[in-house]
């Protein structure tokens, strides 16, 4: 299917959204997991660049055409923070290590700009269902 076609349909079902007073949003986009690259990062990055025009963001951008009423970037938190108790999985850790949640919130704050249309949440998934889960951190 055309994404023309697509971008139709959900515009339609926004339309029923509002119909009903229920806001249009997404609060549970990926933009990284451990089976891609994470922000598609390089080996070497030049300082302060992280490029943001990458397959893992094309669902922000096309909601960002619908418009959303708002979206959030919402990666696992043990895809991006990297302490004593976990291991490397993904890109972004393996590039900065210790700092890979700093480098996180920089780019979705780029993200948030790049798509200031819609409103750009940014946020972790714990997975929390016990205390234990936040063993990680330790």
């Amino acid at each position: 299917m055309k994404v023309e076609n697509i971008l139709a349909k959900v515009k339609n079902i926004k339309k029923e959204f509002k119909k009903r007073e229920i806001p249009f949003v997404d609060r549970h986009t990926h933009t990284i997991t451990k089976y891609t690259k994470s922000f598609d990062l390089p080996k070497k990055i030049v300082f302060g660049e992280i490029p943001i025009e990458k397959p893992s963001l094309q669902i922000i951008q096309f909601a960002s055409n619908v418009p959303f009423d708002e979206i959030a970037i919402t990666d696992h938190s043990y895809e991006i923070i990297l302490s004593k108790n976990t291991k490397e999985t993904t890109q972004i850790q393996k590039n900065y290590g210790e700092k890979s949640l700093d480098k996180y919130i920089e780019y979705t704050e780029k993200v948030k700009r790049k798509y200031s249309k819609t409103k750009v949440l940014s946020g972790i998934e714990l997975k929390v269902t016990s205390l234990k889960d936040f063993d990680f951190l330790m």
